[in-house]
Formats: structure tokens, C-alpha cells, sequence
């Protein structure tokens, strides 16, 4: 039992003096690698931990280089299909609009050149519009008549001449059979001639055709509804006849009823020509003395300001108002007709002042910085955005700096262009 402990013991130590000797030969060229790595090497330790990391992310980069030569070659077909767009169009400056024929025609953009003109001194008065007296009349019938039948209505436009309404009267009908009698007569007579029936009874049957016919005027025919009469062309029973429109205009007035008796000068139609209208402006005395007739004139109907001129200065003060009555006319497209007794506001040129640049108050906008700016037609399609500064408001004009006489200033489009502008961040082409 105490030999084979004293073996067990033997091989043991003989074991541990085995593991020593190799744990040595192991330590030499571990000591050999530290010792190269302390003498130029030192960046083998963190290149072998960078290998690890690439190699730990492998998969990773590859899927990212997977997606990145997918995204460079989209932008390659991208640049190839650019290249095609832009071939022969080069970047235009900043504040640049330039559009096809179609573009202006769709955008309805107008332009006009401006050059210095007088700035005047502006006279503003309330003005309250009217009729145009000298174009309006009232159809009546110069006899007592009854109305037969109505054959024009309140709001229809007419023209001189047109059938109103058809009337009879009693005293017509006397006039007209009088004017057949003596028409017979005066044809016999002149037939047979002077020699014949003697001087006197031809100038008898002259005379009383001429009267008879003067009296159906009077009454209110005119000479071609005698001669249709004459000739029994128009066809109606003795005693009637047609109340005629005398101007062209629109009906604003038919207050009667068919069957409805009139007696003479009684108004059955007022008839108005409102192409033209006259605005009555109430100016105050010591500024009435600036205002000449003939001076340019603008009328605000609604948002819009119409060009007119002042055609009449009272003399007198309304007692009331204490002010001068000052009379303009104004010619107006029929869908812009203000109504009578409608207020709008005037602006009457006074004093015709120094030179300076107008341009219409739609011709102007506010860029993205607030600034006021008008667009300049460089070329047909092409127009460029310019800073102004507004001087002076004039009812419906500005006078403005910042631009050279002569230049096309877009008058009509410009609030579009300037939308296009503020759309394409300060750079658009639309072809």
C-alpha cells in the first residue's frame, strides 16, 4: 500500500515537471510576437480587431452596397432622362417667367409700354349715378287712345322705330278716314290737271291732302306708317295704330295694363340708351375751382374704375349739401351698367402735375418678401420681375420708381406670373 502511494506520487511530480517545460517553449514566442509588436507594429493588434468588426458587419455592408448600386443606377437613368429634358435650355436668373403662346393665351397676359406722363392732382367725391338724359326718351301717344295689345316688355333692348304697343283711338280713326277722302280727290285732280278743273280747286284738293296727312303725323304716325296705311299694307282695322320706340335703348319703364285707357301725353314706355350713364359727383367749392370741363374722369363701380370725363359744372351750390354739382358721362360695356341711383366712388384730374411712370394698380404685386414688384416682357413669352417702389395712388393708377421709360410692363397676367414665381422658388420655365 505504501509502494503504490510512493508511485502515485512519483508520476504526479513527473506530470507537473512536463506541463512547466512546455509552458516555457509556449512563453518564447509569445515573448517574440510582443516584443515585434513593441518595435513597429503596434497596429496589429487594432487591424486584427478592425478585420473582426468588418468581418462582423459583412453581411450588413453588403446589403447597403446592394441598395447603393441600385440608387446609382436609378440616378444614372435619372441624369440619362434629364440630360434629354434640359439638352439645349440653360437655367434662367432668379425672378424669371417665361411661357408658350399657349401659356400667355390660357394666362390672358397683356402688356403695354409706359413712358413718362403727367401725374395729376386728384379730386375724390362721393358721385351718385343717373341716367343719361340726352339718351333717353319716353314713348307717349299725343291722343286719348286704349291700348289694344302690348308688344314690347320691360328689359327688352330695342331699336329706333320698333312696335310697342298697338293702340285705337276715335279721334285716329276720324283723322285717317279724312286723309283716304282727300287723297282720292287730290289724285283726280292732279291727274286731270290745272287747265281742266281750274287753279282752284287743285290747289283746294292740295291743300286738304297736305293737312289731312300733317294731322296723322301730329297725332303721332310717322310718314312711313301714312304711306303703309295708303297703301293698306299694315293691315289694320281704321282708328288703330303702332306707339314706335323713338331711340334705341332698353325699356326701364311700362307702367299700363292692355285694355287700359290713355289720354294724350301719357308715357307708356321710358326707354334708356345705358351704354352711356352720367355720375353726378357733390365737390366742394374751393376744389370745383380746379376741375375744368373735359377733365379726365374715373368712376369705382364694384372693384373696377372706368374712364369717363366731367361734361358739365353746375354754377349754382346745392342748398342742401353745399357743395358744386359736377356732372361726368361715362360710356360703359352693358354688363358693367351701374343702376340709377346707385353711389360710386369719383376721381377727377384736377392739376396735370410733373411727368412721372403709371401703371395700372393690377399691373403691381408683393413678392415673397413683401416688396412691391411689376413684370417686365423681355422678349415674346419671357418676362422678368422688378422691384418698384409705389409713389402715388391716383384711383385706379400708381405712379411707381424702379422702372425705364419705354418698358413693356405687364398690365393683365401679372397677378399669374407672380404666383409662378413664388411656386418654382424664384425660377420657372414653362414650355
Amino acid at each position: 500500500m505504501k509502494m503504490q502511494l510512493q508511485l502515485l506520487t512519483l508520476a504526479l511530480i513527473i506530470s507537473l515537471a512536463g506541463t512547466s517545460v512546455s509552458a516555457q517553449t509556449d512563453q518564447a514566442p509569445r515573448g517574440e510576437a510582443d516584443a515585434h509588436t513593441e518595435h513597429g507594429d503596434q497596429g496589429g493588434e487594432a487591424h486584427a480587431e478592425g478585420e473582426d468588426d468588418e468581418a462582423g458587419h459583412q453581411e450588413e455592408n453588403g446589403h447597403e452596397e446592394e441598395e447603393h448600386e441600385e440608387g446609382a443606377e436609378g440616378e444614372a437613368g435619372h441624369s440619362e432622362k434629364g440630360g434629354h429634358e434640359e439638352e439645349g435650355h440653360e437655367e434662367e436668373a432668379p425672378g424669371v417667367v417665361e411661357l408658350g403662346s399657349e401659356g400667355q393665351r390660357l394666362a390672358d397676359i397683356q402688356a403695354e409700354q409706359i413712358v413718362p406722363q403727367p401725374v395729376p392732382t386728384i379730386v375724390s367725391a362721393p358721385g351718385e349715378v343717373e341716367l343719361n338724359a340726352y339718351r333717353s326718351a319716353r314713348a307717349t301717344t299725343r291722343i286719348a287712345a286704349q291700348v289694344v295689345s302690348r308688344q314690347a316688355q320691360l328689359g327688352e333692348t330695342v331699336e329706333k322705330n320698333d312696335p310697342l304697343a298697338l293702340l285705337t283711338s276715335v279721334e285716329m280713326a276720324e283723322a285717317q278716314g279724312a286723309l283716304q277722302v282727300t287723297t282720292r280727290e287730290w289724285e283726280r285732280v292732279r291727274q286731270l290737271g290745272k287747265s281742266v278743273v281750274g287753279e282752284g280747286r287743285y290747289v283746294e284738293a292740295q291743300v286738304a291732302f297736305e293737312q289731312a296727312q300733317s294731322k296723322l303725323l301730329a297725332y303721332g304716325m310717322t310718314e312711313a306708317q301714312v304711306d303703309q296705311f295708303l297703301r293698306n299694307d299694315d293691315r289694320l282695322k281704321l282708328g288703330q295704330f303702332r306707339l314706335l320706340a323713338p331711340i334705341a335703348g332698353t325699356i326701364i319703364e311700362d307702367d299700363f295694363v292692355v285694355g287700359q285707357y290713355v289720354e294724350a301725353g301719357a308715357s307708356l314706355f321710358f326707354i334708356a340708351d345705358e351704354s352711356s350713364v352720367w355720375v353726378e359727383a357733390t365737390v366742394a367749392p374751393v376744389e370745383a375751382r380746379q376741375i375744368e370741363i373735359g377733365a379726365p374722369a374715373r368712376v369705382r363701380i364694384g372693384q373696377e374704375w372706368h374712364q369717363g370725363k366731367v361734361v358739365q359744372k353746375q354754377h349754382r351750390l346745392n342748398e342742401s349739401t353745399r357743395t358744386v354739382p359736377v356732372r361726368i358721362e361715362l360710356a360703359l360695356e352693358e354688363e358693367h351698367a351701374p343702376h340709377p341711383g346707385e353711389f360710386v366712388e369719383v376721381a377727377i384730374e384736377a392739376d396735370p402735375g410733373k411727368p412721372g411712370m403709371l401703371v395700372p394698380e393690377r399691373a403691381l404685386n408683393r413678392n415673397s418678401a413683401g416688396e412691391w414688384v411689376v413684370f417686365i416682357e423681355e422678349a415674346s413669352g419671357k418676362y422678368r420681375q422688378v422691384d418698384v417702389k409705389r409713389l402715388k395712388d391716383l384711383a385706379g393708377k400708381v405712379e411707381i420708381s424702379g422702372v425705364e421709360p419705354g418698358s413693356m410692363v405687364v398690365t393683365d397676367g401679372a397677378f399669374y406670373l407672380n404666383s409662378e414665381i413664388a411656386k418654382s422658388g424664384f425660377s420657372v420655365h414653362n414650355h
